[in-house]
């Protein structure tokens, strides 16, 4: 009997102490191999569409596709993140997919459809020096690249974007690019102009929620200066912050 008390009261001790730990570092307790997250978005540029996973199109017209890339605060960094971009030919999605070279993370993907009004054996043909990056590898709201990007490489063979999630708070990037409609047997409309980021996907909202009353930066990090595209950048920064400030207001109360 004494035994059995002692054992009882040995797994208690150890059950105790184990839930000490976690209380005092929940992330670094849980902390695990990092997992990659991706958006992919699209936006008929002459229609003025907004952005959505299902996009229609003419021949002739412009689209901007957007992807966004997280990883978890809490998770390992990963080494070697490539982020590629299948245009569509003779129809079809378009599919962004992130790939790493750290072992035991898987690559993931995200498509956007397309609905080809009024041609056949359409396709998207990547325009040449449209690709744009903002980078933050350890979401600390200064980016470590925020513009034009070099290459033209992510309709081909992909773009390596280096070390990423390298801090407690994980990483974020966001890269978008531009492409021209192509269809036979079709009338040739309007070239349009060029927005934003979207607001979707993991943006400014759970950014808020998972931050709290914390840096502004971290909630504003997908809409920083210097974009390539800005016509509604202030816009949803405004969003962002409005909303990093009311959860400041709630928690206070």
């Amino acid at each position: 009997m004494i035994r059995f008390i002692r054992k009882i009261t040995t797994r208690l001790a150890a059950g105790t102490a184990v839930a000490l730990v976690l209380a005092a570092n929940p992330i670094g307790a849980f902390a695990s191999p990092a997992s990659l997250f991706i958006d992919h978005n699209g936006f008929n540029l002459n229609e003025n569409s907004g952005w959505s996973h299902s996009v229609a199109v003419s021949n002739g017209q412009f689209v901007q596709l957007y992807v966004e890339v997280q990883t978890q605060p809490g998770m390992d960094a990963v080494q070697n993140l490539t982020v590629k971009i299948d245009l569509p030919s003779g129809g079809g999605k378009s599919t962004a997919t992130v790939s790493t070279s750290k072992a035991g993370v898987d690559s993931r993907s995200d498509s956007v459809s397309f609905d080809y009004r009024g041609g056949t054996n359409c396709k998207l043909i990547y325009e040449p020096g449209s690709t744009g990056v903002r980078l933050d590898r350890n979401r600390d709201g200064t980016p470590d690249h925020d513009g034009p990007w070099s290459s033209d490489a992510i309709a081909s063979g992909g773009i390596n974007l280096g070390d990423f999630g390298t801090g407690p708070a994980g990483g974020l990037a966001q890269l978008s690019i531009k492409a021209k409609v192509e269809c036979g047997g079709a009338v040739t409309t309007t070239k349009g102009g060029v927005t934003t980021q979207p607001a979707t996907g993991l943006g400014v909202l759970p950014l808020a929620l998972t931050f709290g009353a914390g840096t502004l930066g971290l909630a504003l990090s997908r809409y920083g200066k210097g974009q390539a595209f800005k016509k509604r950048e202030d816009g949803l920064a405004e969003v962002a912050q409005s909303l990093v400030h009311g959860r400041q207001a709630r928690i206070k109360a």
